[in-house]
């Protein structure tokens, strides 16, 4: 019963007219509500604006993040905006770490915002542009179900300073989700062999926890244990390499989440590696 539903999902989203949502900022997917949104009000002429997608993901459902884990896909967006516009990657918030059965996923619960920093051209005042992309991605539980769908947000053009929209909350709050960037002051160095990433961090005092998730798939073992070794003002993390991991890593890229008695940070890392 479970598979004949997930195929008549399937098959209306693949006959679905997006007529509807081709005309809006606002969509309502299986498990998933999305929405286009910006964080000022008006474009300003030649000036940074981040837009970005919210998702609202039903109890029990995930999307996932840029390194799905060891299945899904991470969502992925096409922009179709006024000439001149320039975008910059998406910025991923730090994901949870999803374990299912003889798997272990990266990704996001209850609803994520993935904003993307752009700017805007020498756009002539009092325009109305229309930024608008295609959005896909992949949300699962027992069953994966495939999304897609076009939205489009109108803003009207001004010179003077735009004032912040009424989502501008979102973009707050989001912010506060990203992973903060690689302290000056730490060091990090690492070693590959055949069983295992071996990861030295010299951050001046050892956490009380700390793990790390790859930015990248096939690179480790991501259902495995993390064994993790504090040492005065160090500590150490061997992370079981994956079975499909390619030749020649010579960086291993991703987060390193730590927990100290003020609470759980994660910063973006990439340790050089050296083979043993």
């Amino acid at each position: 019963m479970r598979r004949s539903a997930f195929f008549l999902t399937l098959l209306l989203i693949l006959l679905f007219p997006f007529t509807r949502a081709l005309a809006q900022s606002f969509a309502i997917q299986p498990h998933i509500k999305v929405e286009l949104i910006c964080e000022t009000q008006y474009l300003n002429p030649g000036a940074p604006v981040t837009c970005a997608l919210h998702f609202k993901i039903d109890k029990g459902w995930h999307l996932y993040w840029q390194n799905p884990g060891d299945s899904g896909m991470a969502p992925s967006f096409v922009w179709d905006l006024p000439e001149g516009f320039q975008t910059e990657p998406i910025l991923w918030p730090v994901p949870d770490k999803i374990a299912l059965p003889s798997l272990a996923d990266y990704g996001y619960t209850d609803d994520v915002t993935l904003m993307v920093p752009m700017t805007a051209p020498a756009l002539t005042t009092g325009n109305v542009e229309t930024l608008a992309v295609m959005a896909r991605w992949l949300v699962c539980n027992d069953i994966c179900i495939p999304g897609k769908v076009k939205l489009r947000l109108k803003m009207v053009v001004k010179s003077q300073p735009s004032a912040l929209s009424t989502k501008a909350g979102r973009f707050a709050g989001a912010r506060l989700e990203l992973p903060d960037p690689w302290p000056a002051k730490w060091k990090a160095h690492g070693k590959l062999d055949d069983k295992a990433f071996h990861l030295t961090f010299l951050t001046g005092k050892a956490p009380l926890k700390a793990v790390f998730y790859p930015l990248h798939p096939n690179q480790i073992d991501n259902t495995a244990p993390q064994n993790f070794e504090p040492k005065n003002h160090a500590f150490k993390l061997t992370l079981k390499r994956s079975d499909q991991l390619a030749s020649g890593v010579q960086t291993l890229e991703g987060l390193l989440l730590i927990t100290t008695k003020n609470g759980e940070s994660a910063f973006e890392a990439s340790v050089p590696l050296s083979n043993q």
